[in-house]
């Protein structure tokens, strides 16, 4: 997410407008790619392991669940307090991810 001064930005001419704006779309293209992503991370797990790192087996599912359920309580928490529209878009991320 980029911020900026709305009297900043009137203030920048066109071209520069026109070069943020592509920078932006650029990163937001290279963010949304998860093609090569499981390939990234066996190549990362693997360099890893090579300097000794030990994998573990997943939590129980019963575990995981324990531990979404604490952290959406405590973010549900965190949205209250902040009020806006945190509260509406914890619930957007929650919808869109099926919790």
């Amino acid at each position: 997410m980029l911020g900026v001064s709305k009297q900043k930005w009137d203030g920048l001419p066109d071209d520069l407008k026109q070069a943020v704006q592509d920078a932006a779309a650029e990163v937001w293209s290279r963010t949304n790619e998860y093609a090569d992503d499981h390939e990234k991370e066996l190549k990362a797990r693997e360099k890893l392991t090579a300097q000794g790192v030990e994998w573990l087996d997943d939590f129980p599912a019963a575990d995981q669940r324990a531990f979404l359920d604490a952290a959406s309580q405590t973010w549900l928490a965190a949205a209250t307090e902040a009020g806006g529209e945190a509260p509406a878009f914890r619930e957007r991320v929650l919808k869109a991810i099926g919790r």
